[in-house]
């Protein structure tokens, strides 16, 4: 057995003390990269977000979800309500007046779609859009019922996964360097980040929220007002 003498220092023991550590800090990131390629050709290590083979083989490559909210009405648009057209005007059931459309409604397509003079070009496609009828709400309350409609549960205190995460979970993604679930410009309120949240499934599996300027909360440099700002202020770091 060698003899430990604390005065002759290994490489790895400059890095960690040198520079605050900062040589180690770049040691760490190429170590990460070995590990991530023994991981990868290890077959045995479970691999969370890999793709994962469906009972059947899709045709969508990706979904898409738009959350428009503020958006223009249903009942303007796509969602006929002839019950609601022969109400117009009359006492609602709990409290207030009922409000048809005032937009002509017509059926289009094999499937007999309907849809308002608004969106007469959509329209033309209405064969080729999915439909899904059975949606309903425990509440008209917009907090709850944002909540409902992105985890399925309208108390945001007792948190479900986002459906965001759960495609994630269920389905994976083929690229492990970005996030298989990215979430633009969300709502704040509402809910705020429990509608793309994976609650009680692993952090990896929640949505990278991106900003509606387009860049990623608590990455971008807060010194950056112009492209030299960030070099100037490292190089006054480096100076001695």
């Amino acid at each position: 057995m060698t003899n430990y003498n604390p005065l002759l220092l290994s490489r790895r023991s400059v890095l960690k003390s040198a520079g605050a550590g900062f040589g180690y800090l770049a040691l760490a990131g190429l170590l990460g990269q070995q590990t991530a390629k023994l991981l990868a050709a290890d077959k045995s290590l479970p691999k969370p977000l890999a793709p994962k083979p469906p009972h059947f083989t899709p045709r969508a490559k990706r979904v898409i979800f738009l959350f428009m909210e503020g958006a223009m009405s249903q009942h303007d648009t796509f969602d006929y309500k002839p019950k609601l057209q022969q109400d117009d005007g009359k006492a609602g059931p709990g409290g207030g007046k009922l409000v048809g459309s005032k937009f002509a409604f017509k059926q289009y397509g094999q499937t007999g779609s309907w849809f308002s003079e608004l969106i007469p070009n959509i329209a033309t496609h209405a064969d080729e859009l999915c439909w899904l009828r059975g949606l309903h709400t425990d509440t008209p309350a917009h907090p709850q019922a944002v909540v409902q409609l992105h985890t399925g549960s309208k108390n945001a205190a007792l948190t479900r996964p986002s459906m965001g995460a759960w495609l994630l979970y269920g389905l994976g993604t083929d690229n492990q360097d970005l996030p298989g679930y990215v979430t633009i410009n969300p709502p704040p309120n509402f809910g705020g980040a429990v509608n793309y949240g994976s609650a009680f499934l692993p952090a990896h599996f929640q949505g990278t929220r991106i900003t509606d300027q387009g860049f990623l909360p608590n990455i971008k440099a807060a010194v950056a007002q112009k492209p030299s700002a960030q070099a100037d202020r490292f190089h006054s770091i480096a100076q001695p």
